[in-house]
C-alpha cells in the first residue's frame, strides 16, 4: 500500500489511456501485457507511446505516474457513446 502525505499530490500525474492499446480478447490480463503492435489508426499509436512515456516517468524525480485505461468516457455534451447506445437500444440489436 502507498501512503501519500499532504505534500504528495504535486508530484502525481496520472493519464487517461485507452483500453484498446492492447491486444484483443483479454481475459484475466494485469498490466504485464504487451501493449498492440499494430493499430487501426494514428491516435491508437500515440496513445501507446505517451502512455509508455508516461509510465517511464514513475518515480523519476518523485513524480508518481498513473495510466487509466477506462473502456468508454462520455458525459455532458457526449454526442457518440448515448445516441449510440440509445440507437442500440432502439433497434432491438441489443439486450436491455
Amino acid at each position: 500500500m502507498l501512503m501519500l502525505g499532504p505534500d504528495t499530490w504535486d508530484n502525481i500525474m496520472y493519464y487517461v489511456a485507452t483500453w484498446n492499446q492492447l491486444l484483443k480478447d483479454i481475459h484475466s490480463g494485469d498490466e504485464s501485457l504487451p501493449y498492440a503492435s499494430k493499430f487501426d489508426n494514428m491516435l491508437g499509436d500515440l496513445k501507446v507511446q505517451v502512455e509508455a512515456l508516461a509510465l517511464f516517468a514513475n518515480d523519476v524525480d518523485g513524480l508518481l505516474t498513473c495510466a487509466i485505461r477506462p473502456s468508454n468516457v462520455f458525459g455532458p455534451g457526449d454526442a457518440e457513446i448515448i445516441p449510440f447506445l440509445a440507437n442500440q437500444a432502439k433497434s432491438g440489436w441489443a439486450k436491455v
